[in-house]
């Protein structure tokens, strides 16, 4: 009994060494690559670097090549599994188009990712775990944070925005905001619309009535 517990605990530590070895190599060889990948600045490819050094690819994008220990039985549906799961939170994709483009990322991207990266919850214990070579230090931290602030600030603080404003990712309303008056029926009408929701019966309105504020 002993030999045999003493035998499935080695066949599992030489598992686990040898996924994690895999996932070394495939993670130091992608995020090398990540030097050849198009960038419009220094900086740009500065934040793709730090985001493919610590796989953010494998659970929050679908353009993303998984190692081949991906495709085992288990282990697929554990990775698809997180794949999902991480999409639904957040699809890193759009903040790789902008990076390659020179447009800004999308707001809320920025938020998201300023949000994970000051409270440390990315990538996850449990991935770390597998993947050694990961993990934020403060220099990638400071890179990430440095470059959502600038982005904000270009392209999505409100003018005239004081300065203590002007990297909070709800930005305050501008004194004077031009209308369409068809752009604003159409959304009265949205916001009123119970068909929007699941099952027929609940609008915005339901819940936020415009009459307090909401």
């Amino acid at each position: 009994m002993k030999k045999l517990l003493i035998a499935s605990i080695a066949v599992v530590l030489v598992g686990y060494l040898g996924i994690s070895g895999i996932a070394y190599v495939h993670d130091k060889d992608y995020a090398e690559r990540t030097v050849a990948s198009r960038a419009v600045s220094s900086q740009a490819l500065g934040i793709r670097a730090v985001l493919d050094r610590n796989a953010c690819y494998y659970c929050h994008s679908r353009k993303a090549v998984l190692p081949n220990y991906a495709k085992l039985p288990g282990i697929r549906e554990l990775a698809e599994h997180d794949r999902q799961t991480g999409l639904i939170h957040f699809s890193i994709d759009s903040l790789y188009a902008a990076l390659e483009s020179g447009m800004p990322a999308p707001e809320a991207d920025l938020a998201k990712l300023e949000t994970v990266v000051s409270e440390r919850a990315m990538p996850p214990k449990l991935f770390r775990l597998v993947h050694w070579t990961t993990g934020l230090s403060a220099d990638d931290r400071r890179v990430l944070l440095d470059s959502i602030a600038s982005q904000r600030h270009t392209a999505y603080a409100t003018p005239g925005v004081a300065p203590e404003f002007a990297n909070e990712p709800v930005q305050p309303l501008p004194n004077y905001l031009a209308t369409d008056a068809n752009k604003v029926a159409l959304g009265k009408q949205f916001f009123n619309d119970t068909r929007l929701s699941v099952d027929n019966t609940v609008s915005c309105a339901s819940c936020h009535a415009l009459s307090t504020g909401a």
